[in-house]
């Protein structure tokens, strides 16, 4: 069991030439109630994480070949008072969005 506090903002381009940009940041404060068996029940755990995305879609080619390319960047910091939880990741994606309806 934890307590959560989570904020953040999306902001999103409208579509230039072919490609539509979505920046992404966001802020998470977690609390647990338990002590942390890691540690051999001595600490709460309390963890902080902080996430960055940059995501590129191409919605200007879904015409030609049927689909909307995607590719994202993302940045996230965990800082928590125990090590184990404690990391920074980087993560490259690739996607492809499949227009299933259309009216």
């Amino acid at each position: 069991m934890h307590r959560l506090l989570e904020v953040g903002i999306t902001v999103t381009t409208a579509q230039f030439w072919i490609l539509r940009a979505t920046v992404t940041a966001s802020y998470v404060r977690a609390d647990f109630e338990f002590l942390n068996s890691i540690t051999l029940f001595t600490i709460k755990r309390a963890d902080d994480r902080y996430l960055f995305r940059f995501v590129l879609k191409f919605p200007g080619v879904e015409k030609e070949i049927g689909v909307t390319p995607a590719i994202s960047v993302t940045y996230e910091n965990w800082s928590s008072n125990i090590d184990a939880w404690d990391f920074d990741r980087w993560d490259l994606q690739t996607s492809v969005e499949v227009l299933a309806l259309s009216f």
